[in-house]
């Protein structure tokens, strides 16, 4: 077993923490969504015919905090049930991906029923994806990657207000962020 191999087995057995289990539900719904659509360590970079998928099941993550509770129970529910689906006719990484998502889908349940979740179980099957599709030293690359943007994102206020906060402080954190059109205006009134 390697390495990386070992780290999730203890994950998974609770031996070492998991990222994710605790902090607050929008930064660990924000990683979540990065777990599966970050462009350089997201399981749509890591696992082979899995773009699609990823970059959809990321933006249901993001919505998970701040959307309508029973239109978010549906979209879970049917992608649980297409990840089911798959899960049975897919190469091992692509299995292992598909078994995230069901993971998440079971998260995402608890978490808009109020019931408190854990996410190891996400975790240990993304990362279980990776390391089945890459050499060892790729994927501890790519999952050492994801554990520091856990704890930049465990160390965040909230990922929702952040860039607002860097934006009236002068700056932008990420180059991606662009304030939109009613954040610029509030910002001119504030000047």
């Amino acid at each position: 077993m390697s390495r990386m191999s070992d780290l999730v087995y203890q994950m998974a057995t609770a031996q070492v923490e998991a990222p994710a289990i605790d902090g607050s539900a929008a930064n660990r719904w924000s990683w979540f969504a990065d777990l599966y659509d970050h462009p350089q360590w997201g399981l749509t970079a890591t696992i082979p015919d899995f773009n699609e998928a990823g970059r959809t099941i990321g933006r249901l993550c993001r919505a998970t905090v701040t959307g309508d509770h029973n239109a978010l129970g549906i979209r879970w529910n049917a992608l649980s049930r297409l990840a089911a689906i798959k899960d049975t006719v897919c190469p091992t990484a692509e299995h292992h991906a598909w078994t995230a998502v069901i993971n998440s889908g079971i998260d995402a349940h608890d978490f808009v029923n109020d019931i408190d979740f854990g996410g190891t179980e996400t975790v240990t099957s993304a990362f279980s994806a990776i390391i089945a599709a890459h050499s060892d030293t790729d994927a501890e690359n790519f999952i050492e990657q994801a554990i520091a943007a856990w704890e930049t994102y465990r160390n965040a206020h909230d990922p929702v207000l952040e860039p607002l906060a860097i934006a009236i402080a002068g700056g932008y954190a990420d180059a991606s962020y662009e304030p939109s059109a009613f954040i610029r205006a509030e910002l001119r009134v504030a000047s």
